[in-house]
């Protein structure tokens, strides 16, 4: 079952502009499979070094084995259900905001009904590893035009595994299509936590009326438009206690809850339990 709700996301290495999350680097180790399904905030380019995993992603099952690039957007959840061998499942994982998908063409590529996995036998193979481990270092260092150089390197990075694995624009999702429209709804969740986010304004703002949005929105995302709303709030308070110097009432505050009392009983209702056990 999908875990009702959404994963809070860590990394080895976070590069922020302004306060906002751009891009994280980590690399990771499983030697176990995943009780769960999540469903994460951020599209990511998952790089397998070492070891053979099926992966679930959505409702189908994708084996992939070292030297296997794979992109997963942030609406489809996954959890790993196999890994092969008894040996760890090894990767490099790049995890962006989908603002970075700026090219049209590019986010679509991005969006679509199946995951999208460039094998080894590849012949972009070798150089999108390249491009991948340069990735790696402009995250890892601090050197001037950063964020600029970041993104032109994942819009490489994405057209040549779009050329990889020889998806067309014709292939592509179109802007219009509702995996786009809520891509956009999802990130517009995650840059406005503090405003008063409701069902009626978002189906409003896509031109949707609030039945037809509350349906697709269940359909592809899995769990319901309020549940994921108060969810990202959760997330982010968490978030934000773990990761900078502040209280739980102003982590709060910040997140769109009125007291911490609010934040807690929150999250008791969805996690049956206290956020500091």
């Amino acid at each position: 079952t999908i875990r009702e709700g959404i994963n809070m996301e860590t990394f080895d290495y976070t590069y922020k502009n302004n306060h906002e999350f751009v891009i994280g680097y980590s690399h990771i180790v499983h030697d176990k499979p995943s009780g769960a399904s999540f469903l994460f905030q951020t599209c990511r380019i998952i790089f397998i070094k070492e070891g053979m995993v099926d992966w679930k992603i959505g409702n189908k099952i994708h084996t992939l084995s070292s030297g296997d690039i794979a992109l997963f957007n942030n609406m489809m959840p996954r959890k790993i259900v196999k890994i092969y061998n008894n040996q760890p499942l090894i990767y490099d994982l790049f995890g962006f905001s989908p603002c970075l998908l700026t090219d049209p063409l590019v986010s679509s590529f991005f969006y679509g009904d199946h995951c999208k996995v460039m094998t080894v036998e590849n012949k972009n193979s070798n150089q999108t590893y390249f491009l991948l481990h340069a990735l790696k270092n402009e995250i890892l260092t601090e050197n001037k035009y950063k964020k600029d150089s970041i993104e032109k390197l994942l819009h490489i990075i994405l057209i040549h595994i779009a050329r990889g694995i020889d998806i067309s624009i014709t292939d592509k999702c179109n802007q219009n299509h509702p995996q786009m429209i809520l891509a956009y709804a999802i990130q517009y969740i995650q840059n406005h936590l503090a405003s008063n986010l409701t069902v009626s304004n978002l189906a409003n703002m896509y031109g949707y009326s609030c039945g037809h949005f509350s349906r697709l929105f269940k359909k592809h995302i899995g769990i319901s438009v309020n549940r994921y709303i108060v969810s990202a709030h959760i997330e982010n308070v968490l978030q934000m206690i773990s990761t900078e110097n502040c209280t739980v009432l102003s982590a709060a505050f910040k997140s769109g809850f009125n007291t911490s009392s609010g934040f807690y009983k929150a999250y008791k209702k969805y996690n049956e339990s206290s956020p500091l056990h």
